[in-house]
């Protein structure tokens, strides 16, 4: 199933429409539409903690499963259990209707 909205529409009806974003997050989302398109391979954000990087990166992952549930992602954080904990987030966000 290929998904027809934009990566922050997909994420803003996550969430009913109550997904609020700030300029940062819009640039980041903006990044990540790049390397959806296929522009852009990869992307590093480097911001302070709680500034929504690691939401919208695992959007980003749910959002990937729905387009084409044959690709291959991963996550990657500083621990075994916080990329288990993120990496269930996302199975849920994918099961979302």
């Amino acid at each position: 199933m290929k998904t027809k909205i934009s990566y922050l529409e997909y994420c803003k009806s996550l969430f009913d429409g109550k997904f609020e974003t700030s300029p940062f997050q819009e640039k980041v989302a903006e990044s990540f539409e790049s390397v959806i398109k296929g522009d852009c391979k990869r992307v590093v954000v480097q911001c302070p903690p709680k500034s929504g990087k690691t939401t919208l990166s695992k959007l980003l992952l749910s959002y990937l499963k729905g387009s084409d549930s044959l690709s291959n992602h991963f996550l990657i954080s500083y621990s075994q259990q916080v990329a288990s904990n993120s990496s269930k987030e996302v199975e849920a966000y994918t099961r979302t209707p």
